[in-house]
């Protein structure tokens, strides 16, 4: 998926410019630790849009956030869909639960 084309879906899911700039932010970071530590797979900027975020995010897109008040990620990883999820949901209480050190570090 494009910058581009993942820009869209965000529209569609009302996210504010300051989300979609975040996750901007976050995509960068996953690239630059990816650079001396693996992470992720997913280095293609393509492939960080489609298979890390929007695969991340969509499943979630019909839930009514407003019931809810808290997430718990388990076996986070890069933070994938935890943070994903923090960014668009700020008002959500967020606790992630990693095993990998290098991974909990970042």
């Amino acid at each position: 998926m494009t910058k581009e084309k993942f820009i869209t879906f965000l529209h569609s899911i009302n996210a504010t410019n300051e989300q979609i700039n975040a996750f901007f932010l976050y995509k960068q970071l996953v690239q630059e630790t990816n650079q001396h530590e693996n992470l992720t797979r997913l280095c293609d900027e393509d492939k960080v849009y489609g298979q890390y975020f929007y695969n991340s995010i969509y499943p979630f897109t019909t839930i009514d956030w407003t019931k809810i008040s808290s997430l718990l990620d388990v076996g986070s990883g890069s933070g994938i869909p935890g943070i994903a999820l923090a960014i668009l949901h700020p008002n959500q209480h967020l606790v992630i639960v990693e095993a990998n050190t290098k991974k909990i570090n970042f």
